[in-house]
């Protein structure tokens, strides 16, 4: 006799960003945009492996947290690992119903403005459970969030004539 399981491996990403001390609702130069990304098992199954990639994580300052256990304080090296050349974080196992929140905050630079784009950002994430089964199919392993830059160029010439002497009219 045989029992078949029902094993649905699902992980989910969600990235939101809110833009501090813009103007207009645009980023200028020194706006700061908080970005918070939650990484779901929303599966039936412990995830392994469990990989968020985001360019920010670069450089930015990042702090990771469990909602559901507000008081611990997860640790870089311990529950997670980050790899700055590849802007990702890895965690080892992602139990049935967990939620990791990982946040930073990014300063916007004057090239941000002087590109006249929006300032785009992308997350994506992987799990090797995921991964095997429907990689193809599944639409939630990936969210951006897009920002509108403030961009005004503006010159202005202010020319002056003097009369010496009274000369030459």
């Amino acid at each position: 006799t045989s029992i078949n399981v029902n094993y649905n491996p699902d992980v989910a990403v969600d990235k939101v960003a809110t833009l501090v001390n813009g103007q207009g609702g645009k980023a200028t130069v020194d706006s700061t945009i908080d970005y918070s990304v939650s990484v779901i098992n929303q599966g039936d199954t412990t995830l392994t492996n469990v990989v968020v990639t985001d360019v920010q994580f670069k450089t930015a300052t990042l702090t990771v947290t469990d909602p559901a256990h507000p008081t611990a304080i997860l640790v870089a090296g311990t529950d997670y690992t980050v790899n700055t050349t590849d802007g990702t974080i890895t965690f080892t196992s992602m139990a049935v119903g967990t939620t990791y929140e990982i946040t930073y905050s990014y300063d916007v630079t004057q090239d941000d403005i002087d590109g006249n784009t929006a300032l785009l950002n992308d997350v994506t994430v992987t799990s090797t459970e995921d991964n095997a089964s429907n990689a193809d199919t599944d639409t939630d392993e990936k969210d951006h969030t897009s920002i509108n830059v403030n961009y005004n160029p503006d010159v202005a010439v202010d020319k002056v004539a003097t009369l010496v002497n009274g000369q030459g009219g």
